[in-house]
């Protein structure tokens, strides 16, 4: 038996991860635990979710509140359902998650059996559940649950196959962070229109997704990659890879089919700025910002230029699709 653990930032990511898996048919929900209402846990995604999440929010300092278990069998052994839930309970008890609401997967996509236990680092009190000595104390409980359930020990088998971490182990962590970064990518399109692969680009970059494209005489590609506050923090994704494919081409034909609309669209909202403007002998940056906000259009900055965003009608628009009085560089000088 091979028990592994890894700890992220992103609980949602974790619980998308086994979520897919099961539906697309490469996983069960085997157990739903110390949920206020488990019945409800098990019928609602959006309670199994939102409850792990509220854990997370009780204390904003801990920087890796997800937890995601992984515990694999010998490919030879056949280990029931209710011996898979004894075992992965008694692992999340022994390491001090035993009082944690927690959701357990049985994983069919590899040919060793193995589970994979979902849970927040955060306790009801926004306590940090302690991980000290974590790998130490896996390996006990692991030597021990071997020996009770008289399971293959992995020390004999396994060590030299195995690598130390739980996402090399069973490709956790790529898929999740790929999950992450689709969901993003997909709702992003469904909620927003463009007008530009560069204008998606911008608006991307402010959403910690970078977004870096390769145009080539044969072909375009394009990769996306989820960051953190401080810099990179995972690899480049292929579109291609990504389960709605946001490609080059993809993206391409989606904007030009849109191409008259969204030129109406960046009038429409060239004219309402033009005519609050006309209103003022003059603002601060501030005062701007906050003028258009009252007519629900928010302004980011992004790599020293506006990216307009139309929450009325769901429009974002580069500064370049504008007249150029209203790029940054025009309109900070008259502030």
């Amino acid at each position: 038996m091979v028990i592994r653990i890894l700890t992220g930032k992103d609980v949602a990511g974790a619980f998308r991860y086994n979520e897919q898996k099961v539906e697309q048919g490469e996983a069960e929900r085997i157990q739903v635990a110390n949920y206020p209402d488990n019945e409800k846990a098990q019928k609602y995604a959006r309670f199994r979710l939102q409850l792990l999440e509220q854990y997370a929010r009780l204390n904003p300092g801990i920087q890796k509140p997800s937890v995601h278990l992984a515990v694999a069998f010998h490919p030879k052994e056949v280990v029931a359902v209710d011996q898979l839930q004894a075992i992965g309970g008694e692992v999340m008890r022994e390491i001090g998650f035993g009082k944690q609401p927690y959701l357990m997967y049985q994983h069919y996509d590899t040919k060793h059996p193995h589970i994979h236990v979902v849970s927040v680092a955060v306790d009801a009190e926004g306590r940090k559940i302690t991980d000290t000595f974590i790998k130490n104390r896996l390996q006990k409980v692991r030597r021990r649950l071997e020996t009770k359930y008289g399971l293959v020990q992995a020390e004999r088998t396994l060590p030299s196959k195995v690598p130390g971490r739980v996402g090399e182990v069973l490709g956790i962590e790529q898929q999740s962070n790929r999950l992450t970064v689709d969901e993003k990518v997909k709702s992003t399109l469904e909620t927003y229109s463009f007008g530009s692969v560069n204008s998606l680009k911008q608006y991307l970059s402010c959403e910690g997704i970078v977004m870096n494209t390769k145009a080539g005489r044969s072909q375009s590609g394009i990769t996306y990659q989820h960051v953190n506050p401080v810099g990179a923090d995972n690899r480049p994704i292929k579109a291609s890879s990504l389960p709605s494919r946001p490609t080059h081409a993809r993206l391409t034909e989606l904007f030009s089919n849109r191409e008259d609309q969204h030129k109406k669209e960046c009038r429409a909202v060239e004219s309402l700025i033009e005519k609050r403007l006309a209103l003022y002998r003059s603002l601060t940056e501030t005062e701007f910002k906050q003028t258009l906000r009252q007519l629900s259009i928010e302004i980011r900055e992004t790599d020293g230029a506006y990216l307009y965003i139309s929450n009325q009608t769901r429009v974002v628009i580069y500064e370049a699709e504008l007249e150029k009085q209203l790029s940054r560089a025009v309109l900070v000088k008259n502030f």
